[in-house]
């Protein structure tokens, strides 16, 4: 899945190589997920430094946190109810699997989060909508 996303910032002398992306997207309105997700990213290690409202159904984060983190940040994360794209998850797992820390420095993320609905048929998805309950 491939989503389109406003410029990253530009690499720093602290990020050399710039954020990690990580694209997701989400049923959920984002003026109700968004304070909750907060409050759980910093709950579990991550440092928000800016969020933008894209748009009224994208928003991003520009997330800071020391590696020994990532386990905590994935959770929050997966916790959410986000759909991490599958580039998302291998950064995420690669990040959780690797020691000693990143040269001491805290990771850079860039969090991407699309509303679902308003890029339900853009993915080649036919889903039902978000509300209508799916049975086996």
């Amino acid at each position: 899945m491939t989503l389109t996303h406003a410029p990253s910032p530009p690499a720093s002398p602290a990020h050399p190589a710039g954020p990690l992306l990580l694209q997701s997207i989400t049923p959920r309105p984002l003026p109700t997920l968004l304070p909750a997700l907060e409050v759980d990213l910093r709950s579990a290690g991550a440092w928000i430094g800016e969020t933008l409202h894209l748009s009224p159904t994208a928003a991003s984060l520009d997330l800071e946190l020391h590696r020994h983190a990532a386990p905590s940040l994935y959770i929050a994360l997966l916790r959410s109810g986000l759909h991490l794209t599958r580039s998302a998850h291998t950064a995420l797992a690669s990040l959780c699997s690797r020691h000693p820390p990143f040269n001491g420095r805290a990771l850079h993320l860039l969090l991407e989060i699309r509303l679902l609905d308003a890029h339900r048929t853009s993915f080649g998805l036919h889903l039902p909508p978000s509300n209508v309950a799916i049975s086996a």
